[in-house]
Protein backbone atom coordinates (compact mmCIF):
# COMPACT_ATOMS: atom_id res chain seq x y z
CA UNK A 1 0.00 0.00 0.00
CA UNK A 2 1.31 3.17 -0.96
CA UNK A 3 1.49 5.57 2.03
CA UNK A 4 1.92 9.77 1.85
CA UNK A 5 1.86 12.39 4.83
CA UNK A 6 -0.35 15.39 4.88
CA UNK A 7 0.83 18.83 6.63
CA UNK A 8 -0.32 19.75 9.70
CA UNK A 9 -2.55 22.82 9.95
CA UNK A 10 -3.44 25.02 12.66
CA UNK A 11 -6.69 25.38 14.33
CA UNK A 12 -7.03 27.64 17.33
CA UNK A 13 -9.77 27.56 19.29
CA UNK A 14 -10.75 29.89 22.34
CA UNK A 15 -9.40 27.28 24.84
CA UNK A 16 -6.08 27.26 22.71
CA UNK A 17 -4.07 26.16 20.17
CA UNK A 18 -4.02 22.91 18.98
CA UNK A 19 -2.60 21.15 15.52
CA UNK A 20 -4.88 19.16 13.63
CA UNK A 21 -4.63 16.99 10.24
CA UNK A 22 -7.90 17.00 7.94
CA UNK A 23 -8.46 14.09 5.15
CA UNK A 24 -11.68 14.22 3.35
CA UNK A 25 -12.80 11.17 1.65
CA UNK A 26 -16.51 10.55 0.28
CA UNK A 27 -17.52 13.70 2.33
CA UNK A 28 -15.95 12.77 5.46
CA UNK A 29 -13.61 14.84 7.12
CA UNK A 30 -11.04 12.85 10.04
CA UNK A 31 -9.10 15.04 12.41
CA UNK A 32 -5.85 13.95 14.14
CA UNK A 33 -4.03 15.67 16.93
CA UNK A 34 -0.89 15.00 14.84
CA UNK A 35 0.35 14.67 11.17
CA UNK A 36 -0.22 10.68 10.17
CA UNK A 37 0.51 8.65 7.03
CA UNK A 38 -3.13 7.85 5.31
CA UNK A 39 -4.80 5.20 2.86
CA UNK A 40 -4.53 6.50 -1.04
CA UNK A 41 -8.12 7.81 -2.50
CA UNK A 42 -11.01 4.76 -3.21
CA UNK A 43 -10.35 3.29 0.64
CA UNK A 44 -13.01 3.02 2.76
CA UNK A 45 -12.99 4.63 6.46
CA UNK A 46 -13.12 0.98 8.05
CA UNK A 47 -9.88 0.28 6.15
CA UNK A 48 -7.87 2.97 6.79
CA UNK A 49 -5.84 1.56 9.81
CA UNK A 50 -2.25 3.01 9.68
CA UNK A 51 -3.80 6.36 11.48
CA UNK A 52 -3.03 6.46 14.68
CA UNK A 53 -5.28 9.44 16.29
CA UNK A 54 -6.71 10.89 19.20
CA UNK A 55 -10.00 10.78 18.05
CA UNK A 56 -11.72 10.60 14.34
CA UNK A 57 -15.14 11.69 13.26
CA UNK A 58 -17.26 13.43 10.20
CA UNK A 59 -17.53 16.95 10.36
CA UNK A 60 -20.42 18.71 8.72
CA UNK A 61 -20.91 22.04 7.53
CA UNK A 62 -22.50 23.27 11.17
CA UNK A 63 -19.14 21.92 12.80
CA UNK A 64 -17.13 23.60 10.38
CA UNK A 65 -18.93 26.69 10.92
CA UNK A 66 -18.89 26.70 14.76
CA UNK A 67 -15.28 26.28 14.08
CA UNK A 68 -14.45 29.32 11.96
CA UNK A 69 -17.17 31.06 14.79
CA UNK A 70 -14.36 30.02 17.55
CA UNK A 71 -11.52 31.09 15.87
CA UNK A 72 -13.48 34.64 15.13
CA UNK A 73 -13.68 34.75 19.19
CA UNK A 74 -10.68 34.28 19.63
CA UNK A 75 -8.82 36.58 17.68
CA UNK A 76 -11.81 39.36 18.84
CA UNK A 77 -10.46 37.88 22.31
CA UNK A 78 -6.97 38.22 21.35
CA UNK A 79 -7.25 41.90 20.00
CA UNK A 80 -8.82 42.50 23.18
CA UNK A 81 -6.03 41.77 25.32
CA UNK A 82 -3.57 43.54 23.41
CA UNK A 83 -5.25 46.74 23.74
CA UNK A 84 -5.90 45.89 27.58
CA UNK A 85 -2.21 45.13 27.85
CA UNK A 86 -1.11 48.74 26.47
CA UNK A 87 -4.02 50.70 28.88
CA UNK A 88 -2.29 48.74 31.51
CA UNK A 89 1.33 49.68 30.59
CA UNK A 90 -0.04 53.46 29.78
CA UNK A 91 -1.60 53.17 33.60
CA UNK A 92 2.17 51.96 35.02
CA UNK A 93 4.01 54.81 33.03
CA UNK A 94 1.62 57.29 35.17
CA UNK A 95 2.56 55.11 38.39
CA UNK A 96 6.21 55.53 37.04
CA UNK A 97 6.18 59.34 37.06
CA UNK A 98 3.88 60.16 39.84
CA UNK A 99 6.22 57.71 42.22
CA UNK A 100 8.67 60.27 41.49
CA UNK A 101 6.76 62.45 43.37
CA UNK A 102 6.07 60.51 46.59
CA UNK A 103 7.89 59.59 49.79
CA UNK A 104 8.10 55.81 51.26
CA UNK A 105 4.85 56.43 53.97
CA UNK A 106 2.60 58.57 51.72
CA UNK A 107 -0.05 57.67 50.13
CA UNK A 108 -1.42 58.46 46.74
CA UNK A 109 -3.89 61.05 46.24
CA UNK A 110 -7.40 59.01 46.12
CA UNK A 111 -8.12 60.80 42.66
CA UNK A 112 -5.26 58.56 41.58
CA UNK A 113 -6.22 55.44 43.36
CA UNK A 114 -9.88 55.90 42.10
CA UNK A 115 -8.64 56.10 38.44
CA UNK A 116 -6.08 52.72 39.02
CA UNK A 117 -8.96 50.49 40.50
CA UNK A 118 -11.41 51.87 38.07
CA UNK A 119 -13.55 49.04 36.15
CA UNK A 120 -11.92 48.11 32.20
CA UNK A 121 -14.32 50.74 30.63
CA UNK A 122 -13.58 53.51 32.82
CA UNK A 123 -9.22 52.93 33.09
CA UNK A 124 -10.10 53.24 29.47
CA UNK A 125 -11.30 56.15 29.10
CA UNK A 126 -8.61 57.86 32.17
CA UNK A 127 -5.88 56.57 29.54
CA UNK A 128 -7.37 58.18 26.52
CA UNK A 129 -7.21 61.09 28.75
CA UNK A 130 -4.28 60.48 29.63
CA UNK A 131 -2.36 60.02 26.19
CA UNK A 132 -4.63 63.53 24.80
CA UNK A 133 -3.31 65.17 28.07
CA UNK A 134 0.52 63.90 27.51
CA UNK A 135 0.36 62.74 30.87
CA UNK A 136 -0.56 64.40 33.98
CA UNK A 137 -1.64 67.98 32.98
CA UNK A 138 -4.16 69.40 30.50
CA UNK A 139 -4.58 68.81 26.84
CA UNK A 140 -2.96 72.01 25.29
CA UNK A 141 -6.21 73.74 23.87
CA UNK A 142 -7.86 73.21 26.98
CA UNK A 143 -4.22 74.83 28.66
CA UNK A 144 -4.35 77.85 26.46
CA UNK A 145 -8.35 78.70 27.24
CA UNK A 146 -7.61 78.28 30.83
CA UNK A 147 -4.09 80.97 30.29
CA UNK A 148 -6.48 83.15 28.62
CA UNK A 149 -8.97 82.87 30.87
CA UNK A 150 -6.99 83.52 34.00
CA UNK A 151 -6.15 86.70 32.49
CA UNK A 152 -2.80 86.23 30.68
CA UNK A 153 -2.33 87.26 27.11
CA UNK A 154 -2.61 85.54 24.18
CA UNK A 155 0.58 86.17 22.95
CA UNK A 156 1.76 83.92 25.99
CA UNK A 157 -0.71 81.66 26.08
CA UNK A 158 0.18 80.75 22.48
CA UNK A 159 4.03 80.45 23.07
CA UNK A 160 3.28 78.45 26.04
CA UNK A 161 1.16 75.88 23.94
CA UNK A 162 3.66 75.25 21.57
CA UNK A 163 6.25 74.50 23.68
CA UNK A 164 3.70 71.69 25.53
CA UNK A 165 3.02 70.17 22.14
CA UNK A 166 6.60 69.79 21.74
CA UNK A 167 6.83 68.37 24.79
CA UNK A 168 4.12 65.88 24.33
CA UNK A 169 5.35 65.04 21.44
CA UNK A 170 9.03 64.10 22.66
CA UNK A 171 7.17 62.33 25.18
CA UNK A 172 5.19 60.12 22.58
CA UNK A 173 8.32 59.56 20.80
CA UNK A 174 9.81 58.49 23.67
CA UNK A 175 7.17 55.90 24.58
CA UNK A 176 6.73 54.63 20.45
CA UNK A 177 10.29 54.39 20.69
CA UNK A 178 11.56 52.38 24.06
CA UNK A 179 8.14 49.99 22.68
CA UNK A 180 9.58 49.08 19.29
CA UNK A 181 13.04 48.61 20.49
CA UNK A 182 11.61 46.47 23.77
CA UNK A 183 13.07 48.73 26.52
CA UNK A 184 9.35 50.22 27.87
CA UNK A 185 9.51 48.04 30.81
CA UNK A 186 13.30 48.76 31.59
CA UNK A 187 14.59 51.24 34.48
CA UNK A 188 16.13 53.19 31.51
CA UNK A 189 12.82 54.15 30.27
CA UNK A 190 11.68 54.97 33.62
CA UNK A 191 14.93 57.08 33.69
CA UNK A 192 14.40 59.08 30.72
CA UNK A 193 11.07 59.14 31.46
CA UNK A 194 11.43 61.44 34.80
CA UNK A 195 14.59 62.95 33.33
CA UNK A 196 12.06 64.33 30.22
CA UNK A 197 9.37 65.38 33.03
CA UNK A 198 11.95 68.20 34.30
CA UNK A 199 11.87 69.75 30.32
CA UNK A 200 8.38 70.22 31.22
CA UNK A 201 6.89 73.27 30.95
CA UNK A 202 6.20 74.97 34.48
CA UNK A 203 3.27 77.28 33.72
CA UNK A 204 3.32 78.54 37.71
CA UNK A 205 6.81 79.71 37.31
CA UNK A 206 6.11 81.86 34.05
CA UNK A 207 2.75 83.64 34.92
CA UNK A 208 2.83 83.68 38.70
CA UNK A 209 0.93 82.02 42.12
CA UNK A 210 -2.67 84.46 41.54
CA UNK A 211 -2.70 83.58 37.98
CA UNK A 212 -2.22 79.96 38.13
CA UNK A 213 -4.88 79.26 40.77
CA UNK A 214 -7.07 80.63 38.37
CA UNK A 215 -5.85 79.02 35.72
CA UNK A 216 -6.32 75.75 37.46
CA UNK A 217 -9.65 76.37 38.34
CA UNK A 218 -10.57 77.95 34.95
CA UNK A 219 -9.31 74.45 33.05
CA UNK A 220 -11.04 72.04 35.38
CA UNK A 221 -7.99 70.76 37.75
CA UNK A 222 -7.82 70.82 41.20
CA UNK A 223 -7.09 73.65 42.79
CA UNK A 224 -6.69 72.90 46.46
CA UNK A 225 -5.34 70.24 48.87
CA UNK A 226 -7.11 68.37 51.59
CA UNK A 227 -5.15 65.69 53.87
CA UNK A 228 -7.66 62.41 53.97
CA UNK A 229 -5.72 60.54 56.14
CA UNK A 230 -2.94 60.49 58.47
CA UNK A 231 -0.44 57.63 59.03
CA UNK A 232 0.10 57.39 63.21
CA UNK A 233 3.32 57.70 64.50
CA UNK A 234 4.05 60.28 61.21
CA UNK A 235 5.41 63.92 61.26
CA UNK A 236 2.60 65.16 60.12
CA UNK A 237 0.26 63.66 63.06
CA UNK A 238 3.44 64.57 65.24
CA UNK A 239 2.84 67.94 64.69
CA UNK A 240 -0.68 68.04 65.01
CA UNK A 241 -2.42 67.52 61.07
CA UNK A 242 -5.34 66.02 61.08
CA UNK A 243 -7.78 64.08 58.23
CA UNK A 244 -10.09 67.35 56.81
CA UNK A 245 -7.16 69.92 57.03
CA UNK A 246 -6.55 71.66 53.51
CA UNK A 247 -2.94 72.52 52.80
CA UNK A 248 -3.20 76.21 52.45
CA UNK A 249 1.28 76.38 52.51
CA UNK A 250 4.09 74.33 52.88
CA UNK A 251 7.35 76.26 53.90
CA UNK A 252 5.57 79.36 53.06
CA UNK A 253 5.17 78.57 49.74
CA UNK A 254 1.81 78.37 48.78
CA UNK A 255 0.31 74.88 47.79
CA UNK A 256 -2.44 74.17 44.63
CA UNK A 257 -2.16 70.25 43.76
CA UNK A 258 -0.86 67.69 45.17
CA UNK A 259 2.50 66.57 43.40
CA UNK A 260 3.38 70.36 44.73
CA UNK A 261 3.15 69.52 48.08
CA UNK A 262 5.15 66.00 47.26
CA UNK A 263 7.77 67.75 45.88
CA UNK A 264 8.43 70.27 48.41
CA UNK A 265 8.59 67.73 51.06
CA UNK A 266 12.14 66.96 49.41
CA UNK A 267 13.86 70.12 48.98
CA UNK A 268 16.00 72.03 51.23
CA UNK A 269 17.31 70.26 54.24
CA UNK A 270 15.43 66.67 55.37
CA UNK A 271 14.34 67.18 58.95
CA UNK A 272 14.63 71.09 59.05
CA UNK A 273 11.81 72.71 61.05
CA UNK A 274 9.43 74.30 58.51
CA UNK A 275 6.31 75.79 58.23
CA UNK A 276 3.23 74.48 57.03
CA UNK A 277 -0.34 76.36 57.02
CA UNK A 278 -3.44 74.55 57.32
CA UNK A 279 -7.07 75.73 57.37
CA UNK A 280 -9.40 74.06 59.59
CA UNK A 281 -13.17 74.55 60.56
CA UNK A 282 -12.33 78.34 59.42
CA UNK A 283 -9.35 78.61 61.08
CA UNK A 284 -5.79 78.96 60.29
CA UNK A 285 -3.07 77.01 61.61
CA UNK A 286 0.57 77.48 61.48
CA UNK A 287 1.87 73.93 62.44
CA UNK A 288 5.67 73.22 62.61
CA UNK A 289 6.62 69.93 61.13
CA UNK A 290 10.14 68.78 60.12
CA UNK A 291 10.54 68.57 56.18
CA UNK A 292 10.49 65.19 54.81
CA UNK A 293 7.70 62.36 54.46
CA UNK A 294 4.36 63.83 56.07
CA UNK A 295 2.86 60.45 56.09
CA UNK A 296 -0.42 61.15 54.89
CA UNK A 297 -3.00 60.31 52.02
CA UNK A 298 -3.77 63.21 50.14
CA UNK A 299 -7.41 64.37 48.50
CA UNK A 300 -7.23 66.76 45.11
CA UNK A 301 -10.52 69.22 45.28
CA UNK A 302 -11.59 72.53 43.15
CA UNK A 303 -11.97 75.67 44.79
CA UNK A 304 -13.05 78.98 43.24
CA UNK A 305 -10.11 81.33 43.67
CA UNK A 306 -12.69 84.01 44.74
CA UNK A 307 -13.28 82.00 47.96
CA UNK A 308 -10.10 82.84 49.30
CA UNK A 309 -8.50 80.68 51.47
Amino acid sequence: MKLFWIAAIPLAFASGIITTVALQHSGWIYLTGVSKQVAPPGAQPEHISAITTDRVQPVNDSEIAELKLKLTQFQTQLETATLDRESIRSELDTLREFSTDLHVGDLPPSDVRSENSAPNTQRQTIANRNNRRGFGGIDSQQQYDGLVAAGVDQTTASEIKQRTDQWALKRLDLIDTASREGWRDTDEFTEKLSALREQQVDIRAEIGDEAFDSYLFASGENNRVQIESVIDGSAAQSAGVVAGDIVVSYAEASVYQTRELARATRDGTRSESISLVVLREGEYLDLVIPRGPLGVGLRGFRQSPQENL
